[in-house]
């Protein structure tokens, strides 16, 4: 194909349309350069980058062309320089070098030079054409992103000094700009994205209709560069041939290109206008000149624009609707938005850039005036305060700049005030589907601007929903609704990690009629995490209401694909399940009204209903928007046909949580502040803050439907509260807590003491927020103290209070710096709050709000570079190991869960073992192979000593495969399969090599891991079975039987190297011991054969009674025997038992000392399981117990100490323990406690404390092994039900979650509780929260499988469940009890009765305990000698 006439779109700069835009417009430059530039001489300068692109095709096109244009005049001369690539070329040297080359040619000032490149060869070519020969025309044709937009418009040019970028320069213009987009294709991913943020930067100050274009475009845009379209050849060039993602492309890098152009035409020296393009440079480039070249320009320029609206909106020109927009539509490009960002980290390390140093690099930034700081301000999006960059003093810098915050105590006699927290997210993402749907305009006030609504918008503009526009600087978001009527979207809807976004839109989706062009279909998508996250119940609703819906990839998640139906929604009763979320329930009640044929009826099903609140603040709100919902019984809605009508403004409720921060500043101060969006009229339980708990304190509380006025009284005459169940409001506990720590009795001498209960929840919320209360506190001076369900907090005078020299640690947790800066106001001096930016997860503005709004007082401090991440935060790490490598893992990847799983809390055991068993058929020895494979990580079955059962009338070949799979079933060990022949000491005839190979083929068929092969075969044979090998790890063994070849010798030696030379996973290599100094050669042997990292693992031992020695020293996969075989393997073999008591009186196994932590402790049956398996396994350890009341010094010594070999950790210190380990793994994060310390040692020697949680390992195992005789469906199928709301309780739902089990119920008497665990999961899976009568009606538990009981079994728990729990049907299930005094409590009798399996707590217990000790020596024990002598005991106490 020719090339094609491009298109050509042209911006004007200076008076002449110069600047050129089009993709593939590499002839068209050249044409146009040489019919308007007559030159006798071109120079192009580019690097030896693009000259490999470029320069061929450039020179090509340049020599057809003026051969065209000369006719009979002479040719033009063509020259072409060639530098090296990057900053350190942009400078005097090589200006210089390009000069003395025009010179040496022979230019003159007839000469025109073509800057084909970066920023760097503009900056450099410009500069060189403004001094030679006093100023020859040069063109720019820039091939980054940055460039196109930036360093080629305008005419600067310099050259970099050691003393500062572009310090010597000129102002030069280009005759032309040749912006060919095409190149783009061909930049890196991190060079293309490096320009957008000039291209945001131009839309931010200039346009707010360009920026929405980034907004929205995002996902086009860079599809446009990084996933091309080539249908056709120079795809682009023409109108005809251009995507719609290239004509975006060109249109918003146009648009700044253009912003540029008039602002240099009308400020082309840089007096005044010009300096606006500097948005985001003046602390950007501050930034670069400390990390360069380890960032880019364009992600300096991203940290800088959003520090300089952070800036702008702390001075009160702009809001934080605006900084948000402004932040999404950075990172939707991939740039940076702070210097803790991941991609900065990986580039610049722990490198810390502090205050200081930030501002003595922006002390000599050239755009000063003086000592002035000039910083461009916007004041919205697409307009700046003025039109130049404004003075801003040097502490306001400081302050938006550091990392913590001081907050003085609060002026006295402040004024009263008038505050909004942010807006609801629950409303806020109501409100718009409603107003968007809804007839008319309605301006939406006080709207929460997250990711969250930032979706939501994104999504209804795709479909055609409304259209949206901001007003009163972004305070105010119009809303023009369509009334029902939108299309299918041109492309799929992004959710990101938004559940009510992806569930609301999920049903908007199924209004949209169908497309005029045929096959359009709506996706919705979202990000990983949303791709998990459940919506079958909503999607099985709609489909059977006649939607179309699929799920493109996993069932029962997004990506959803909604094909229109020209009916949208019909109506008529519509069946939900709700017991999973109500945001099921308010998708369909907000689009109902839109139902085309009849109304909707909706009709819940499954029990009892998730966050009723939730859905009667959906009604309330639709009936606002003039739609009423009729409520009828059996959580039955009826919703009638219409179409919202949009109320002409709407106000957003604030959120109660937050607001209870203002409240009690005016409380601790003897002030007013009133919230005028929260009342008792609010659906939110911690609306209820001013009047349980203020008020009660001593304040004077006015509160109406709609807002609510606090007055303190005088200062330090807060009263305490004997108690207060704060369950309804738990967030707000840590503001009660502030307020507590400074009251006074309400008599002299009376109690001075506040006890906050029901907040046992906060334990596991962003950090332990009960911990993190007292810890803090303490630093102040204030006395605390826990109970299982909350704190305990002693009132002390204000002025005995001091704050903390190394200031309030906030967890990263924004409740817990809020409320110390509630404190703060009045604590003498000064408290500094560290990382005060975790507060923008609910309230970005906080801090200027503080001080702007709320008269408080703050400073800026740098305390320099953040010492660790908060106490309680969850590390990962990742673990690694050499080939061949034990740790029970089957090597297809598959293991038991928690066996083998790349999980830190896991100790490698040393040395590794195989049992090789010897019976002619392995069916006798599977009641014992338990016993069998004690200490074992492999069982070698030796196929050479098997035997066909006599008239059997199965083939041989049958019966080993029969034993592999007996083996399979009854052992999660990994299999060692072996064919020995007789003269490597085995009983396969020597001269069956055809039979040896054959079963060995099928072994591999067998998927055994791993396969012996003895490499004396024949080498054919040999490589014939390794292209057969797949995933099983090959053992290349060679058994010296005689004792010929001594282990220092060459032929050892070279055994070795054949072995090696069939590339298996695992050398064995077997001598006969005649001395004690045979085993030490082997040793020795051993020793120069892994010593290197990438050396095979080794087996190396000797046969015979004398060389035991070196079966006790071999490390890996030692061969051992048992006493209940028949006969040993090989002549010499030990037991493992007898190896590690060797070991030990060797000095190669030390003792190690293991612990329960815990209070009262004192009848622990743990000492008498762990001990009785140390015992067994023949381990030198010991267990006992150190029982504290808190996690104190003598815990943090037994952990640290050399000997340390691990810890049980029980109630109280499952949560306390967390703040003294390294590392905690994900299942205890999720369950939220630890009680399991694992100290893991790293090749180094460096041990690293490990916190994880066996608990529902006990629990998971415990339901399988007794599931096989109850059922045989699958769990995904079966219903689960958790008794009680303890802690023990999350463990069990969360075995229930890893077994598989989709429909989890919980039921607690109090069903607060038992919703806070629900809600705590509500992340990874669905718990439905059962209530009394759902649990207790006739039949109610029939439909349950597995029914775990949590309660304490001294309790009388006839008031909580009868025997209806386990059904009356002949389904049957498992009971798991996890009490286990007295040992058959009621529960477990009445699932007795009902027939059902029943798990006794000892069982469980037992079962973690088993999980505990393969965790802390990577060996399991015999969980029945174990279990029988607990038994014993707890009979002893019965």
């Amino acid at each position: 194909m020719s090339h094609p006439n491009p298109h050509i779109d042209k911006v004007s700069i200076l008076g002449e349309e110069s600047i050129c835009l089009g993709f593939h417009i590499f002839d068209y430059l050249v044409r146009d350069t040489l019919s308007n530039f007559k030159a006798s001489t071109y120079v192009i300068v580019t690097d030896t980058h693009l000259e490999k692109l470029y320069l061929n095709r450039f020179k090509e096109s340049f020599h057809k062309i003026s051969k065209e244009l000369a006719g009979t005049a002479a040719l033009p001369r063509l020259l072409a320089y060639v530098i090296p690539p990057g900053e350190n070329s942009k400078s005097r040297e090589i200006k210089g070098h390009i000069e003395d080359y025009f010179l040496e040619q022979g230019c003159t000032r007839d000469t025109l030079v073509f800057a084909m490149g970066g920023g760097v060869i503009g900056d450099l070519v410009g500069f060189v054409a403004a001094t030679f020969m006093r100023g020859i025309p040069f063109v720019q044709v820039p091939t980054t992103l940055l460039a196109m937009v930036d360093s080629s418009i305008g005419g600067k040019t310099a050259v970099d000094t050691p003393q500062a970028k572009n310090s010597i320069g000129a102002f030069w213009q280009p005759k032309r700009i040749f912006i060919d987009l095409s190149v783009l294709e061909t930049l890196p991913e991190r060079e293309f994205v490096n320009g957008m943020a000039e291209v945001i930067k131009t839309a931010a100050i200039w346009d707010e209709s360009d920026f929405i274009l980034l907004e929205n475009g995002a996902e086009a845009i860079r599809d446009a560069v990084l996933k091309p379209v080539r249908n056709v050849e120079f795809q682009g060039a023409t109108l005809e041939t251009r995507t719609p993602a290239q004509q975006l492309l060109l249109k918003v890098v146009m648009a700044s290109a253009a912003v540029k152009a008039y602002v240099v035409t009308h400020d082309e020296r840089e007096t005044g206008m010009r300096g606006l393009l500097n948005f985001g440079h003046s602390l950007g480039h501050a930034i670069e000149g400390l990390v360069t070249p380890k960032l880019l320009h364009g992600e300096c320029v991203a940290i800088g624009m959003i520090k300089e609206a952070e800036i702008a909106r702390y001075c009160g020109y702009l809001s934080q609707v605006a900084v948000g927009r402004l932040t999404r539509c950075i990172q939707a490009y991939g740039l940076p938005v702070t210097m803790e960002d991941k991609l900065v980290k990986s580039h610049i390390g722990n490198q810390y850039c502090s205050v200081d140093e930030i501002m003595r690099v922006l002390r000599v930034d050239k755009k000063n005036i003086g000592s002035q700081k000039r910083i461009v301000m916007l004041s919205a999006i697409g307009k700046t305060l003025e039109m130049k960059p404004t003075n801003i003093a040097d502490d306001i810098i400081r302050k938006v700049l550091a990392a913590s915050t001081v907050v003085h105590p609060r002026p006295v006699n402040a004024p009263p005030v008038t505050m909004s927290p942010p807006g609801s997210k629950s409303i806020s993402n109501r409100v718009l589907v409603l107003a968007a749907l809804g007839r008319g305009t309605c301006r939406l006030k006080g709207l929460l601007h997250s990711d969250d609504t930032q979706v939501m918008l994104t999504a209804l503009t795709k479909l055609g929903a409304a259209t949206f526009e901001w007003e009163d600087n972004g305070d105010t978001l119009v809303v023009h609704g369509n009334g029902g009527k939108m299309h299918v979207p041109d492309s799929e809807l992004y959710l990101g990690n938004a559940g009510t976004a992806a569930r609301f839109v999920t049903t908007v989706s199924v209004l949209v009629p169908p497309s005029s062009t045929p096959g359009q279909k709506t996706i919705l998508t979202g990000n990983a995490r949303m791709k998990q996250r459940p919506i079958a119940p909503l999607v099985d609703a709609l489909t059977a209401n006649g939607s179309e819906i699929k799920y493109v990839e996993s069932a029962g998640c997004l990506p959803l694909e909604v094909t229109p139906f020209s009916q949208g929604l019909t109506g008529g009763e519509i069946q939900l399940a709700a017991s999973i979320s109500s945001q099921y329930v308010s998708s369909i009640l907000l689009c109902a009204p839109y139902a085309t044929k009849e109304p909707v009826t909706l009709v819940l099903t499954g029990g009892q209903v998730i966050s009723q609140l939730y859905i009667d603040m959906t009604i309330a709100m639709m009936k606002s928007f003039g739609v009423t919902v009729e409520v009828l019984p059996n959580n039955t809605y009826r919703i009638p046909q219409g179409a919202y009508t949009n109320p002409a403004e709407y106000l957003v409720e604030a959120d109660a949580s937050s607001a209870t921060y203002p409240l009690a500043i005016a409380a601790i101060t003897g002030t007013t502040c009133t919230v005028p969006n929260i009342g008792s009229a609010s659906l939110q339980g911690d609306a209820g803050f001013a009047v349980n708990v203020l008020r009660p304190m001593g304040c004077t509380v006015v509160q109406t439907e709609t807002s609510t006025t606090v007055t303190g009284p005088p200062v330090g005459t807060l009263r305490p509260l004997a108690h207060i169940d704060m369950e309804t409001m738990t967030d707000a506990f840590l503001t009660a807590s502030v307020l507590a720590a400074v009251t006074q009795p309400a008599t002299p001498g009376g109690e001075n003491v506040t006890k906050i209960s029901g907040i046992a929840n906060q334990r596991v919320k962003e950090c332990n927020r009960i911990a993190a209360m007292m810890h803090e506190l303490g630093k102040f001076g204030v006395t605390t103290s826990e109970f299982d369900d909350g704190i305990i907090i002693h009132g002390h005078d204000i002025a005995s209070l001091t704050p903390p020299k190394e200031g309030v640690k906030c967890y990263d947790d924004h409740r817990v710096a809020m409320s110390f800066s509630v404190l703060a106001n009045v604590v003498p001096g000064g408290t500094i709050i560290r990382e005060k930016k975790c507060v923008e997860k609910t309230w970005p503005t906080w801090w200027d709000d503080l001080e702007g709004k709320l008269s408080g007082r703050a400073s800026d401090i740098d305390l320099g570079p953040p010492s660790e991440h908060h106490d309680y935060e969850v590390k990962t790490s990742s673990s690694s190991g050499k080939k061949g490598s034990t740790s029970g893992t089957k090597t297809d990847g598959t293991t038991s869960e928690g066996r083998g799983r790349a999980n830190r809390a896991q100790v490698v055991p040393k040395p590794t073992f195989f049992l090789s068993l010897t019976f002619p058929d392995v069916s006798p020895a599977l009641p014992h192979l338990s016993k069998l494979t004690l200490g074992a990580d492999v069982i070698e079955l030796r196929v050479d000593l098997l035997k066909t059962p006599e008239n059997s009338g199965i083939s041989f070949r049958d019966h080993v495969a029969q034993q592999v799979a007996l083996l399979r079933r009854h052992s999660e060990l990994p299999i060692l399969y072996t064919v020995r022949s007789v003269s490597q000491g085995g009983q396969w005839p020597d001269n069956n090599i055809e039979g040896m190979v054959s079963l060995l083929k099928d072994g591999l068929e067998w998927g055994v891991e791993y396969l012996d092969i003895e490499i004396g075969l024949p080498r054919n044979q040999i490589d014939n079975l390794l292209a057969r090998r797949g995933k099983s790890l090959i053992v290349a063994s060679w058994h010296d039987c005689r004792g010929d070849v001594a282990w220092s010798s060459e032929a050892m030696e070279q055994q070795y190297k054949l072995a090696h030379s069939i590339s298996p996973d695992v050398i064995k290599l077997i001598g006969t011991a005649k001395s004690m100094k045979d085993n030490f050669e082997c040793s020795d042997f051993a020793t120069r054969h892994t010593s290197k990292a990438d050396d095979l693992p080794l087996i190396a031992m000797n046969m015979g009674a004398q060389g035991q020695l070196s079966r006790v020293l071999n490390n890996y996969l030692t061969p051992v025997t048992h006493s209940l075989l028949p006969v040993k393997a090989a002549p010499g073999q030990l037991s493992a038992r007898d190896i590690l008591t060797a070991r030990h009186i060797a000095g190669l196994l030390p003792t190690k000392q293991f612990y329960l932590f815990g209070t009262p402790i004192s009848q622990s049956l743990s000492p008498l399981m762990h001990n009785t398996s140390f015992q067994s396994l023949g381990l030198p350890y010991h267990y006992s117990l150190h029982e504290t009341a808190t996690v104190d010094e003598s815990v943090v010594a037994k952990m640290r100490a050399p000997d340390f070999g691990g810890a049980s950790v029980t109630i109280p210190h499952k949560l306390d323990i967390m703040s003294k380990l390294d590392e905690i793994t994900e299942e205890a994060k999720a369950i939220g406690a630890v009680n399991t310390v694992v100290p893991v040692t790293d090749d180094q020697g460096q041990t690293t404390l490990v916190g994880d949680n066996t608990d529902w390992l006990g629990i998971r195992y415990q339901i399988e092994r007794h599931l096989g005789s109850t059922t045989t469906v699958h769990p995904h199928k079966m219903k689960g039900l958790v008794i009680g709301a303890g802690g023990t309780s999350r463990a069990a739902l969360y075995a229930l979650h890893r077994l598989g089990v989709r429909e989890i119920s919980i039921f607690n008497r109090t069903m607060v509780k038992a919703q806070a665990v629900a809600d705590s999961f509500k992340d990874l899976f669905g718990v439905q929260v059962l209530s009394a009568n759902d649990l207790l009606k006739s039949g109610g538990g029939g439909d349950f499988d597995i029914v775990v009981s949590t309660i304490p079994g001294t309790i009388d728990s006839s008031s909580m469940f009868d025997e209806s729990i386990f059904g009356a049907s002949k389904r049957k299930g498992v009971a798991v009890e996890l009490a286990y005094t007295p040992r058959f409590t009621r529960f477990l009798k009445l699932a007795s009765q009902a027939e059902w399996a029943t798990v006794e707590g000892g069982q469980v217990l037992v079962e973690q305990g088993g999980w505990q000790a393969e965790k802390w020596v990577g060996r399991r024990w015999d969980l029945e000698s174990v279990q029988a002598q607990v038994d014993l005991v707890q009979a002893g106490r019965q």
